[in-house]
């Protein structure tokens, strides 16, 4: 089945056009650019020479990472859906870099991606498969995993550490893993991996001014 996969949660944004697991193109370019998202699928289409309808499934990396870059793919991917009637799928984009790292290096890695807040999502991957589900770490905390020699790479890993590597998730990834079937999802359902817990605020009383919001107690 034409895939076209959209991973946009680091700062090298990367569009993939593959038939089944082959992978024919895949077209980068960093975040800041201008170039506008549609602009670069139709450049990996038109370099892969596929056409649009010839497209049957749309597959997204959900992150963690960028939330922008997430949201712009994922807005992408069920706008494409609305046109074309194609399926979506949702690949987490830790998923996609263990599978690159295992290729690069067998073994244990520990998976990096800046979250703000001096906060990074990580976790573990052996041989290309997730060990541990993302969690939410301080910059400190990652540190002191690194300086203990535990082999990291991920979206601004670098900056933490000396030794980690500056390795982002790749859409030719997001596009083999989606090959299957087994991450297509209903298109309303599209969001990005949200690490941290909802906080809600209660809003404060209303505040009474005299003549405006009050009211005449006898009617």
């Amino acid at each position: 089945m034409m895939t076209l996969a959209l991973e946009f949660s680091g700062e090298r944004r990367s569009v993939a056009v593959a038939d089944g697991t082959r992978v024919l193109v895949v077209e980068h370019q960093d975040a800041g650019r201008s170039t506008r998202t549609i602009a670069l699928i139709e450049a990996a289409l038109a370099k892969a020479g596929v056409a649009k309808d010839a497209v049957k499934r749309i597959a997204v990396g959900i992150g963690p990472g960028s939330f922008t870059g997430i949201r712009i793919a994922i807005g992408a991917a069920q706008g494409w859906h609305l046109a074309t009637g194609c399926r979506v799928a949702a690949v987490g984009s830790f998923e996609a870099l263990a599978r690159a790292l295992a290729e690069e290096a067998p073994g244990a890695w520990l998976l990096a991606a800046d979250s703000q807040r001096h906060e990074f999502a990580v976790a573990t991957a052996i041989d290309g498969h997730l060990s541990t589900p993302p969690v939410l770490i301080g910059r400190d905390a990652l540190a002191s995993r690194i300086a203990s020699g535990e082999r990291t790479a991920g979206v601004d890993a670098t900056t933490v550490g000396t030794g980690a590597l500056a390795r982002q998730p790749d859409a030719g990834w997001i596009a083999r893993i989606a090959a299957d079937g087994t991450r297509d999802v209903a298109p309303e359902t599209l969001a990005p991996v949200y690490l941290r817990e909802a906080n809600f605020a209660k809003a404060p009383p209303g505040r009474v001014i005299p003549g405006i919001t009050d009211t005449d107690a006898d009617g």
